[in-house]
């Protein structure tokens, strides 16, 4: 009946009844994973991490509920618990794709494209038509100062949109680095 509530934007009344479910049945993760999706639609952060933790303990295979509670990190600023949690999920599932590219992305916005290289080489490894991969796998090539395989990357990128902006822009300041004029 929560989860009902929760769908049908009842969120104050989805929280008290999935609050009296979680006394009936506390061992069911189900409820404490829609416990923080009814937090996160408030915005109550830490009540949001409390309820997706304590499901993950009840749950630990659930890569969904990671994946939620990583991403509630990273929306917060929480960078090393984020990265923490996509770990934990590459370690458990090494091709789950989504984990690369967001562990990747999350180094890349700090500015440590070294780090970046490996989650987005994988990223771009398991998903080798997405441009937002390859963009971002050439971004992080190019700030670790790779040249080289910055250009290979990028004609890659431009093979899947040729229209990229940014990616000419890559290319060519690589192609300086690297002498190639």
């Amino acid at each position: 009946y929560g989860k009902a509530l929760l769908a049908a934007d009842s969120t104050d009344a989805a929280i008290v009844q999935l609050t009296r479910a979680k006394e009936y049945t506390p061992e069911d993760p189900a409820i404490y994973e829609s416990l923080g999706d009814a937090f996160a639609k408030q915005n109550v952060v830490p009540m949001v991490v409390m309820n997706y933790q304590r499901a993950i303990e009840l749950d630990p295979a659930s890569t969904n509920r990671r994946i939620k509670l990583a991403s509630v990190f990273e929306k917060n600023r929480q960078y090393t618990e984020a990265v923490r949690e996509f770990d934990e999920i590459i370690k458990r599932d090494s091709s789950n794709a989504d984990a690369h590219r967001q562990k990747g992305n999350i180094y890349l916005r700090a500015k440590l494209y070294k780090q970046a290289v490996p989650a987005l080489r994988t990223f771009t490894e398991l998903r080798p038509k997405s441009v937002e991969g390859s963009v971002l796998y050439t971004k992080a090539l190019s700030g670790a100062g790779e040249y080289g395989e910055t250009i290979t990357e990028a004609m890659r990128s431009l093979r899947l949109d040729s229209n990229n902006v940014e990616i000419w822009r890559l290319l060519a300041q690589a192609q300086v680095e690297q002498r190639q004029y």
